[in-house]
Order: C-alpha cells, then structure tokens, then sequence
C-alpha cells in the first residue's frame, strides 16, 4: 500500500513530528502577515494501491481581522489521477474566493506604480508627464514636461476566479489613480478585467502560498475624473494596456516572499 511505502521512506521522528504539527493546529494553519486557513477532511481519504485522494474543505481568512465567507457555494470537486504514485488534492473556486477575499480584505491587491518601485531603469523613462503624454495627451499641456509620476490600481471589490483547463483566472474591478507628483490628475475605473495566476505552496518559500500573475487584459474601462480635459477611448485603453506591461513584473516582485 501507498501508505506502507511512505511509512518506510520517513523518519519516525519526522512523522511524529508532523503529525504533531497537524494535531496541534486545531484544523487552523497559519501562514504569513496574519494569513490563515481553517481546514477539515470532511470524507475518508480515497486509497488504492498506487494513489490517494484527499477531500479538504479550506476557507482562507485573516486573524486579525476576522472570519469572512465569501458569496461562493461550496461546490463538489472531482479527482482526476494522471498517473500511478500520486497524492492528489483537488479545490474548488469557492476556497480560491476565500483566498482572493482575505487578499482584498488584508488590502495585499493594491499597488503602487513610482520610479522606485519600477525599478532605475524603466522608472525615469516610462513614469513622467513627457512619455506618458502619448499615452494619455494633456499631461505636459497642464503639468510640464518631465514631471515624474505614479499610478495606484485599487481593487473596488475581492475579485473571483474562474478555471478553464491548464489556467486559474480571476476578474476584478478597479480604480486606476494617475498621479503627477501630489496632485490626481485623473481616475480610469476598470470595470471589467481579466488575469490569469499561478499560484502553488513553494518549497523554496518554506511551503508559503505563492502566486504570479501570468497575463492581464482590460474587457472595459470608463473615466471617472480627469483634470487634463476629455481622455478618448483609445487613449484610455492604451493606457490601461501599458499600465499592465509595466505592472506585472513589479507586483510579482512584490509577491515573491509568499504568503
């Protein structure tokens, strides 16, 4: 049995070890910057020879700020084996939104774009008024050239995820807060945008949760206020584009210790 060979492949003190760790959790695990999820194995594991399943109900949520569910339904899941050896645990969206609400709760899906976070090399070139004049026409008309700026991207609401084969995706809605020094110059509201994510337990993070972001395109966008006078549609929408390029590395980044 699979069980057999796992017993004869570890230690015992690193059994003893574990198991002490699983009992002493109380069906808690915390994670990172008070991030945690409440887990439950509600059946018996499926084991055959070569194979086990595992049916875990998980909701992610923050310590300290409480226990949110989201608006999800619990949803069966199904095991799908490709192979023999294999310990497979499968989710469903409803423990993705529990993720992706304690993100949104614990303010982790707000971010700031400025020429210190971008980065010496992509940061003085791309954020000031003269290059993103193209982009968004009126900058250097009300702010002068060479004025550096920022770009902040609020999340509105948690996002929710989606699956299609080989890819976890999420939609969001956003407010896009464009900066020339202190002053809101003007807010794009992202009324519909789609992203996909990988997201996995790293061995190389201690086993923390992490995710990248792989792509993101806008499906809608609208401009809520602007002091450089009237943004066209294909402005707004090369903006929104280019604002995605320059932001992906940089959240990853930021991303990377996991959570």
């Amino acid at each position: 049995m699979i069980g057999n060979s796992i017993n004869a492949s570890v230690p015992p003190a690193l059994q003893s070890l574990i198991q002490g760790k699983i009992l002493a959790s109380n069906g808690v695990l915390p994670l990172i910057n008070g991030l945690a999820f409440d887990f439950q194995f509600p059946s018996q594991p499926v084991v055959t020879q070569n194979t086990i399943g595992l049916f875990l109900n998980a909701t992610f949520f923050n310590q300290t700020r409480g226990y949110k569910v989201p608006s999800e339904p619990v949803n069966d899941v199904f095991l799908n084996f490709s192979s023999t050896s294999q310990i497979l645990v499968d989710t469903s969206r409803y423990t993705v939104n529990s993720l992706l609400l304690t993100l949104q709760d614990s303010q982790f899906l707000q971010f700031n774009l400025d020429e210190k976070n971008v980065g010496p090399s992509l940061g003085p070139k791309y954020l000031n008024t003269s290059y993103m004049d193209s982009i968004l026409p009126g900058l250097v008309e009300r702010y002068g050239r060479d004025q550096p700026m920022s770009i902040n991207l609020v999340t509105k609401e948690a996002p929710v995820s989606f699956f299609e084969v080989g890819v976890l995706g999420v939609r969001l809605t956003a407010d896009l807060q464009v900066y020339v020094g202190s002053e809101l110059a003007a807010v794009i509201e992202v009324t519909e945008g789609e992203g996909s994510l990988y997201a996995a337990l790293g061995p190389y993070t201690d086993y923390l949760l992490v995710i990248r972001l792989l792509t993101f395109k806008i499906n809608g966008s609208k401009v809520v206020s602007s002091q450089i006078g009237n943004i066209d549609v294909e402005s707004m929408r090369n903006f929104v584009n280019f604002y995605a390029w320059l932001a992906l590395p940089v959240v990853n980044v930021l991303m990377q210790p996991g959570f």
